[in-house]
């Protein structure tokens, strides 16, 4: 599995400049708009002389986040049409493989492979055999970039943690491209 995970990131450096780049600025959020407020001390006679976080309150200045603009639209409600450009059955190098394309809604981070399988099967409800799943939920997850998604149900249902450690391609089928 750990071979799996190199390759994920060898091979998704913009998914892990944008999981970095999300982490420090919810950091710079959460430090850049807090304020520290001035009270007497409670055994002194003199004035305030020792500061106190009184309430962390957020800075005037800073909008809040849905006042923010994001650098992505927000993801659309997932249907058949805005997950998948097609599924279409294909014979390669003898075998025969649900060839699916998806759209750039489920290439996004962060999408709902369970959801991209839901729109495959319902355009294609002959694709609805065992292992497939997984092997489409790994694509998803793992080979988002890829042209088209091959999906072979002669290969073996072997659960998606051993899907994912055959790179998607589980069984001694041969995977042609």
């Amino acid at each position: 599995m750990g071979a799996v995970s190199e390759r994920y990131l060898r091979t998704h450096p913009r998914r892990r400049f944008a999981a970095a780049l999300l982490t420090a600025y919810l950091l710079v959020l959460a430090l850049a708009g807090c304020t520290v407020a001035t009270v007497p001390s409670p055994n002194s006679s003199e004035p305030a002389t020792s500061t106190v976080p009184l309430a962390i309150t957020p800075a005037a200045s800073q909008p809040s986040p849905s006042d923010t603009p994001t650098s992505t639209p927000p993801i659309p409600p997932a249907t058949p049409a805005t997950l998948v450009k097609s599924a279409t059955w294909v014979t390669r190098a003898g075998v025969r493989s649900l060839r699916v394309v998806p759209t750039d809604a489920a290439r996004a981070a962060g999408v709902d492979g369970d959801a991209v399988w839901a729109a495959v099967v319902a355009v294609r409800p002959d694709a609805d055999r065992p292992g497939m799943r997984d092997q489409l939920v790994c694509h998803v997850s793992f080979a988002p970039g890829k042209a088209a998604w091959y999906l072979e149900p002669a290969r073996p249902a072997v659960g998606y943690a051993e899907t994912v450690a055959a790179a998607c391609n589980p069984g001694d089928v041969a995977d042609p491209g």
